[in-house]
């Protein structure tokens, strides 16, 4: 089965990490009968390029992955009900053109980790995500992991939050 849009046939692609249709409900959407109030801190080691270069033409699995970065959610339940929140972290690759998207067959998108709070109305709650360095790697066309220096792009919530300043939307650039 064919993930990645092909420009050439008008194919838009499959699942949330290529499709670049207008989706009738964005991957993490969800409904609530309260109100959540969502921040989101990235804090990058230093070296992290140079263990992500290094993993990634080992195909270095996720499970024995180094952890290069950490990611602290903090969630506060902004209603006057309990309720449950989905923690989802994203991360984008740096920005490139459509024809490098497509030589590569770079995601457009990829979900680094997630988690699940209940909260009391008023009740605050911290999230950590670990950062690994095949978080900052994807698989190319013929199957090697890519590593692509550059800013990449992390937010909370659902795939369109990226494009919703509220969001929490941080960078971490590797050099």
């Amino acid at each position: 089965m064919n993930m990645r849009p092909n420009k050439t046939s008008g194919f838009p692609g499959r699942s949330y990490r290529f499709y670049t249709g207008k989706p009738v409900f964005a991957f993490g959407h969800g409904l609530s009968y309260t109100t959540f109030k969502v921040s989101t801190h990235i804090d990058m080691k230093a070296q992290s390029l140079g263990v992500v270069a290094m993993e990634a033409p080992g195909r270095v699995p996720l499970a024995r992955s180094a952890v290069v970065g950490t990611a602290t959610v903090t969630v506060t339940n902004t209603g006057a009900r309990a309720g449950a929140h989905s923690v989802l972290l994203f991360t984008a690759p740096p920005t490139m053109t459509d024809a490098e998207r497509e030589r590569t067959g770079a995601p457009l998108q990829n979900v680094v980790g997630f988690d699940r709070v209940l909260l009391e109305a008023g009740k605050t709650a911290t999230v950590t995500i670990d950062i690994h360095a095949y978080h900052l790697t994807y698989s190319g066309r013929g199957g090697d992991r890519l590593a692509r220096e550059g800013e990449w792009t992390f937010w909370t919530g659902s795939v369109n939050d990226r494009s919703n300043a509220a969001a929490g939307i941080r960078t971490a650039t590797l050099e």
